[in-house]
């Protein structure tokens, strides 16, 4: 029921409220404000259709009903809430009115403007008695244009209806006068005459406001149908609340209730309070209330108002499994929390209307069973505790075949279930129950399952439905299919048959009978290479449809002699015989269903019968054996495969390693079971076992890890070991890959390189250095150019020469290998090389731990003297015994000074390489191998060369040189240069070696030029405005010269020149003229 809402004026609350002054009254007087003298008081009264009835009701009374989630009363007998009324009805058939509801009422939203011009109409459809019209006026004020005080005002309403075929019929008129700054509202009741439909018509009588002082908007804010009556809701349960809507803010609060629901048929031997059954019963019902999931779904099935009772009979419904499922879910389990509990409750609340198979079978899932139409009745199965009742082996199944599927891979299986059920410590809201599964979570982590536990209220039975779930999936994986004949027809969903499938047993041991005696049974075949020392055990088909299970005393033949049996089985029957080596698969009947050519298709899961101790009591069994397979050692993994990557978990960048095994062909292998062991850890830890021929080791540690493998079977048999495979995780110490897609692309003097993203995920930024060398330019003897790039373009000066580039990681180790791309096309820019600063091959500058040797400069040794030995044993004097020294450095002999700061262009040619200092003929290769007789890995050494400027006069003592930095191919601003190089060796027997070392400087092409210059007789300087380098050539035109006329040009440096002008007299003049000078260089 829509809720009820009362609202009418009160005009008898006072109060001021301030106002600030309005600004630029020369008086300085504050505006006032009259008090509100309209406002608004709303009463809540709200129906509750709660249920069918009849109910058991709230059984605490007022604690049972929650406004806002509080209860109205507490424990202690107090209310929580004033001005709240409360009216319970539990759904009798014959129950007394509800007092305060006189009235059926249903409220409509309208919320539209009413306007003098437009007013609003609505049409009721419904056959009602009134109409209550509720108006709404949103603010009623006019403010006072010259001093600001702000009034009230008012605001005239009328309101017509009309019966069909009638005419319009005014029943209100009304002024609403007063002052108010919020929602007001005021409620009108039509009574309605006539036939329906009727409507309704809302306008005003005072014109629209077209000032902004005057506030009267007017809404027609919704109308209430209202059928006066003293109504008693047979069989309805009901909550009427009045709620006093001014202690919750003018809003309506929620409202709910703990509600114990419907009565329903019960067996009349059976108490609901105790759970108990006495004696037998004769199969007749009574109205009770109960929690059990068997009488709820009964009741939901056969009752002629809410359920199915029309369309299903009583007489169709199988009560007896009623009944055995009823006293099943009624058996006490622990609860997990050290108490006991019925198995399976249902505490559910249907609130909409659906599909009945799926509201039957939700219910079912309650004590984990389903329902199925069989033989002309309704019959409920239960996954509960049963015995065989089949015997299937080849031998009644068209051609023998049985057809299996499962969940098989890590994939398809799951190691926590997140149950949602509704927790009556939290008001019965959803709550979600996790449920871990440690074996599971073991082999592949933490992989979660959504579980939805319908109807129920206890914690217990949360965790049971998940580990329910759980089990199923890693011990009931499999299901079954095949086709039988008429002698299954039997078989009904919800049996347990066991099956003998020769192809996994891997014998045939079960067929027809063909011959009986009171003591003994003759098969229809036995294997060739049967086997009959092993204690077998014989089971046969009885005509009751049972199965009986004795002892073989002795095998003959075909005959197998057994104790004296009370009931002989039939000749035709089936029989299976099992040991402790190979037993029957039991499976669940899940459907069966015929076909056209007269057979019927079976379908079930695999039951395991270890899985209530499991689930219920913790109880773990060892697993059955299904299989006479040959039992030989399993082989071990062929090889395995081993690999590292990064990968990025909540922003770390962490090392995950992937193994892969190749297995052999052995169809036995069902998992294989990983291990290793960290270069730290004494013992192998085990990483998983799996259908998955690779796994992924997350969060791994840079260190040296042992990997093995085996192979395991279905029945948990391990192969031996694989090989141990020793494995180095760089993780972040691996460098980048090689950069790809290297190109170059010139357009005038600018070079654009282009390369591809690299992958890395620790990928920091690229470096690219330049060679004059158009063919075999080398990482080490280049310079830099672009020292620390993140795109995947760059450009740069266009050289002739190479461009090299490297990729570099965050933790600076560059890709192995340099991508380079070669230009013959220079800048269009004219540059000058003003100087050359050539070291070699003389190299004459200062020495720090460095050397020549043979025009080449060298890194030291690591030796002092003090550490040489005796003269006869040392085979180099230059590195003695302890090898190159890590880090030797030498400065350029020359230190170049401009004489003035310049923006100059600078460029090196750098050519090294590492030399073995072991490189001896007896220490040689074969010469097939030998790719460079001298040169030795560049991962063995670098070479860096280095500049400092300063903007001072070099030879000052307080002249602010720069720091050293790494020389980078470009433009420099400074007066003055030092450059040095640093050798640097990785491998104490390599020696980095320079050949080639000089730095050019280059300054570009540049012109100064001025136009329509003044020049007076006297002549003109002209002073340009940034010297050149040198002193620049000078070109001078004048304009309106006469014959004869001529110029002088005198004074001509790299800072300016005189210009003067004479006549054919040789007389001074003036004129105009403009001038161009072309030199290089630019003094800052």
């Amino acid at each position: 029921m829509q809720p009820y809402y009362h609202i009418e004026p009160d005009y008898h609350i006072e109060g001021a409220k301030g106002s600030s002054g309005k600004s630029g009254q020369s008086s300085g007087r504050v505006a006032k404000e009259d008090p509100n003298t309209l406002q608004s008081h709303a009463t809540c009264r709200c129906l509750f259709l709660v249920s069918e009835g009849p109910t058991k009701g709230p059984e605490r009374g007022a604690q049972d009903i929650l406004i806002d989630g509080t209860p109205l009363q507490s424990e202690q007998g107090s209310y929580n809430f004033q001005g709240v009324n409360l009216a319970i009805r539990q759904g009798n058939p014959h129950q007394e009115h509800l007092p305060g509801f006189p009235a059926v009422e249903n409220q409509v939203s309208v919320g539209m403007e009413v306007t003098y011009s437009n007013p609003v109409t609505r049409t009721i459809q419904s056959d009602i008695d009134a109409a209550r019209v509720t108006v709404r006026i949103p603010r009623l004020t006019n403010q006072d244009a010259k001093t600001g005080d702000l009034h009230g005002s008012s605001v005239g309403i009328y309101i017509d209806y009309r019966a069909e075929g009638e005419g319009w019929t005014r029943v209100v008129t009304d002024t609403i006068s007063g002052k108010t700054v919020s929602d007001y509202q005021r409620d009108y009741r039509i009574e309605l005459t006539g036939e329906a439909p009727w409507d309704i018509r809302v306008g005003r009588t005072t014109p629209d406001s077209t000032s902004a002082t005057l506030s009267n908007q007017t809404y027609w804010s919704s109308y209430t149908e209202i059928t006066d009556a003293k109504l008693y809701y047979p069989n309805s349960a009901l909550l009427g609340v009045t709620i006093d809507a001014k202690q919750f803010s003018g809003s309506m609060p929620t409202v709910s209730a703990i509600w114990s629901g419907m009565e329903v048929k019960v067996p009349v031997n059976y108490n609901p309070e105790t759970r108990a059954y006495q004696g037998i019963w004769n199969g007749r019902f009574k109205m009770a209330w109960t929690d059990n999931p068997a009488w709820v779904l009964y009741d939901l099935i056969t009752n002629t108002r809410y359920g199915l009772g029309q369309e299903v009979s009583a007489e169709s419904i199988s009560k007896g499994h009623f009944y055995t499922i009823g006293q099943y879910c009624d058996e006490l389990v622990d609860d997990g929390y050290g108490g006991k509990e019925p198995r399976y409750t249902c505490n559910i609340y249907l609130a909409k209307q659906q599909d009945a198979f799926a509201v039957v079978k939700n219910l079912a899932t309650v004590f984990r069973g389903m329902t199925y139409w069989g033989a002309g009745q309704v019959v409920p199965v239960q996954d509960a505790p049963q015995d065989a009742t089949q015997l299937i082996t080849a031998a009644n199944v068209v051609d023998g075949l049985f057809t299996y599927k499962g969940k098989n891979s890590s994939s398809e299986r799951h190691s926590v279930a997140l149950v949602s059920w509704n927790d009556p410590e939290d008001n019965y809201r959803l709550n979600v129950e996790v449920v871990e599964d440690r074996e599971a979570m073991q082999a592949i982590g933490w992989k979660t399952t959504d579980v939805v536990a319908v109807g129920c209220t206890s914690r217990g039975q949360a965790r049971r439905i998940g580990r329910w779930t759980l089990d199923a999936e890693w011990h009931e994986p499999e299901t079954i299919s095949y086709r039988c004949g008429f002698d299954q027809l039997g078989v009904r969903p919800g049996d347990v048959v066991n099956v003998l499938d020769p192809d996994i047993a891997g014998i045939r041991l079960g067929g027809r009978i063909a011959g009986v005696t009171a003591g003994s049974i003759t098969v229809d075949a036995l294997p060739d290479d049967f086997d009959p020392e092993p204690d077998y055990e014989l089971s046969v088909v009885l005509p009751s449809g049972g199965i009986l299970t004795t002892a073989v005393l002795a095998v003959e033949g075909h005959t197998l002699s057994v104790a004296t049996m009370d009931v002989l089985p039939v000749v035709g029957t089936m029989w299976a015989l099992s040991s402790d080596q190979v037993q029957p698969r039991p499976f669940r009947i899940t459907s069966v269903t015929e076909a056209d050519d007269m057979t019927f298709n079976v379908t079930g899961t695999s039951f395991d019968t270890h899985k209530y101790q499991r689930v219920e009591e913790g109880i773990r069994f060892e697993d059955s054996s299904f299989s006479l397979l040959p039992s030989g050692a399993l082989p071990p993994p062929k090889k395995l495969t081993i690999d590292d990557n990064l990968y990025i978990d909540k922003g770390q960048m962490r090392t995950a390693l992937t193994i892969g095994a190749t297995l052999p062909a052995d169809a036995r292998i069902r998992y294989i079971e990983y291990q290793y062991q960290s270069s730290e850890e004494p013992d192998f830890t085990t990483i998983a076992t799996t259908s998955a021929v690779a796994v992924e080791v997350k969060d791994v540690q840079t260190t040296t890890y042992t990997i093995r493998a085996r192979c395991v079977d279905a029945l948990g048999q391990y192969s031996r070991w694989s090989e141990n495979v020793v494995y180095q995780v760089l993780g972040k110490q691996a460098p980048p890959e090689d950069v790809d897609g290297f190109s170059i692309q010139v357009t005038g003097a600018t070079a654009l390189l282009s390369w591809q993203a690299g992958t890395d995920l620790d990928l920091d930024h690229y470096k690219v250095r330049y060679s004059p060398q158009e063919e075999g330019a080398k990482w080490g003897e280049a310079v830099d150019i672009v020292t620390h790039t993140k795109g995947t373009s760059a450009s740069v000066p266009a050289l002739v020469g190479s461009y090299l580039i490297k990729a570099v990681d965050t933790t600076g180790n560059e890709s192995v290998n340099a991508a380079w791309v070669s230009s013959s096309v220079s800048s269009l820019s004219a540059f000058n090389v003003i100087e050359s600063v050539q070291e070699s091959p003389a190299f004459p500058g200062k020495h720090q731990q460095s050397c020549v040797l043979d025009h080449a400069l060298q890194s030291g040794g690591a030796d002092s003297l003090s550490d040489w030995p005796v003269l006869d044993e040392i085979s180099s004097l230059t590195y003695v015994n302890h090898g190159v020294r890590q880090e030797s450095i030498y400065e350029f002999g020359r230190e170049l000074d401009l004489g003035e700061v310049y923006t100059s262009r600078l460029t090196a040619v750098l050519k090294a390489r590492g030399v073995d200092i072991r490189s001896t003929m007896a220490t040689w290769n074969p010469i097939g191998n030998i790719h460079n007789l001298i040169d030795s890995s560049p991962n063995d050494w670098s070479v860096r060369l280095q500049v400092r400027t300063t903007k001072d006069d070099p030879l000052s003592v307080d002249a602010a040189w720069s720091s050293w930095q790494d020389f980078v191919l470009g433009d420099y601003t400074a007066r003055a240069f030092r450059w040095r190089v640093i050798l640097l060796s990785y491998n104490p027997v390599v020696a980095a070696q320079v050949t080639a070392l000089e730095v050019k400087v280059d300054m570009p092409d540049r012109i100064a030029s001025d136009s329509d210059l003044i020049c007076p007789k006297e002549g003109r300087l002209i002073t340009f405005t940034s010297p050149f380098r040198v002193r620049p050539a000078i070109a001078v035109d004048a304009q309106d010269m006469a014959p004869g006329d001529y110029k002088i040009i005198r004074e001509q440096s790299r800072r300016g020149f005189h210009v003067q002008f004479f006549n054919q007299t040789g007389q001074p003049i003036a004129r105009s003229f403009d001038y161009l000078a072309k030199g290089y260089g630019q003094s800052v």
